[in-house]
């Protein structure tokens, strides 16, 4: 963009691109409910207690991510090879993170990722931005190869009223792996 003035924000995108509405009706008895003729507006002898609704939901048709700001300043201090991580950490979980507290971070992965934004990692970039990430305290190193944990108080894809739900899962999930067996969890669509 050139330096041009505008009177509004260019960037605000059109709420049909960004948004999807979802309309649920549904019928719910009411006591204690006056009746009346929905055409007439008059009082109605009707013994209909019924009403019907329409719930219009407004959700996201596209990815995104949350930066929490009371901790954003670390990433202003990270060296490159820790930004361009970074980013690869975000980009990661607004794909495949929603509800995780964790991201796997393989080399090949990140090149992989790096690759469909039009850029790439080499391997020392890769293990200094990794590094860099830990220092910083934005993701900590697990027991698992190449699977990192987020630091939820700096980023974080999902919904915080999940967060116990995510705990009880990884705790029945360790302890079964611990007895060698194995757990798949289905989702409930929403």
């Amino acid at each position: 963009m050139k330096k041009e003035s505008f009177p509004k924000n260019p960037f605000y995108p059109e709420l049909q691109d960004i948004m999807r509405e979802d309309l649920t009706e549904i019928e719910r008895e009411v006591e204690g409910a006056i009746p009346f003729d929905g055409e007439t507006g008059e009082l109605s002898d009707s013994e209909y207690r019924t009403v019907r609704e329409g719930i219009v939901k407004l959700t996201y048709r596209t990815q995104f991510i949350k930066l929490m700001s009371p901790n954003i300043h670390k990433l202003m201090s990270l060296p490159s090879a820790g930004q361009k991580l970074f980013w690869l950490v975000a980009g990661s979980i607004s794909l495949e993170g929603k509800d995780k507290d964790y991201v796997y971070l393989g080399l090949e992965h990140c090149r992989a990722m790096a690759k469909s934004a039009g850029s790439n990692i080499s391997q020392v970039t890769y293990y200094r931005g990794v590094d860099a990430l830990v220092e910083a305290g934005i993701i900590a190193k697990s027991t698992r190869t190449n699977v990192f944990w987020l630091n939820i108080s700096i980023l974080f894809n999902g919904n915080f009223a999940n967060l116990p739900r995510m705990r009880e899962k990884d705790t029945i999930r360790r302890k079964l792996k611990a007895e060698g067996k194995q757990i798949t969890y289905f989702e409930k669509e929403s």
